[in-house]
């Protein structure tokens, strides 16, 4: 298990990777810090430009891992609490190479090359890239084979964010959601570590039957909200997200995905 916190959110999760929280409006996002014999690898940016000198720049020196020796950073996703930090990033880190499941993080960093990792590309010669489409279409994960250990970003998402009710599921391309589900099931996984803390597993799974669960209750959130708005079709999506909203304990979710639940039903293919 992870050590306790420090005073600046830096925790050690496993001989190789330490996880980093940082605030972000009523939560938390996380960066990840992981180090290979062939230099260290950041695992997203946070959200704001300041996050890189608040936080990521002092945890890079309290692991004593120089600019020279950091030789990527990989980007999840291009969302503001995942990529909001990378112009700052790119700036202070003028060597270090982008990565990400596509080019589209690039907008952030103008005329600075993004490597775009495709489904078991490899980095640091331990690291594996994991395509893990949903929430957007270009999610990637890293997988450690060392210790078979997945970060995945926000791709797997539960019912959504603890502590927030402004944070539900946001999963718009469901149907790859769901055989992204079927893959992971299929993969030889040790831990499962998510970048916010997701109901009802929180941030972490460990071994197959806690990984098997988490998978599952990924698909069983959005097969809760089908089953939910299913009697009330007739009503639109903005009608069916206020219903799910005020009457489930569970996170929100937007209309969005209901808009997306309904194409599928109406297609018989969830």
């Amino acid at each position: 298990m992870a050590e306790h916190d420090n005073m600046n959110g830096l925790t050690k999760l496993t001989p190789h990777i330490h996880r980093l929280t940082i605030p972000f409006l009523d939560i938390y996002t996380t960066v990840f810090v992981i180090n290979t014999e062939a230099g260290a690898v950041l695992f997203d940016t946070a959200t704001y430009p300041e996050d890189i000198d608040q936080y990521i720049v002092p945890a890079l020196a309290e692991l004593g891992i120089s600019a020279s020796e950091l030789k990527y950073a990989v980007i999840s996703h291009n969302h503001r609490d995942h990529a909001g930090g990378l112009a700052r990033f790119a700036k202070l880190f003028p060597d270090t190479v982008i990565c990400a499941g596509s080019e589209e993080c690039g907008e952030r960093v103008p005329g600075r090359c993004v490597k775009v990792l495709g489904e078991g590309d490899t980095l640091a010669c331990v690291l594996t890239a994991v395509s893990m489409p949903g929430h957007t279409p270009d999610c990637v994960g890293i997988l450690d084979t060392r210790t078979k250990t997945l970060l995945s970003g926000d791709a797997l998402q539960l019912y959504g964010i603890y502590g927030s009710g402004a944070w539900g599921a946001n999963i718009r391309w469901i149907s790859e959601h769901l055989e992204l589900g079927k893959r992971l099931h299929e993969c030889d996984l040790a831990t499962v570590v998510a970048s916010h803390d997701y109901h009802p597993c929180g941030w972490r799974a460990d071994g197959k039957a806690e990984i098997d669960r988490y998978i599952d209750e990924c698909a069983n959130a959005l097969y809760a909200i089908r089953d939910f708005i299913s009697p009330y079709l007739q009503l639109d999506d903005d009608a069916l997200a206020e219903m799910y909203n005020s009457s489930s304990k569970l996170p929100t979710v937007g209309k969005h995905v209901i808009k997306n639940l309904r194409e599928l039903m109406d297609a018989g293919k969830i």
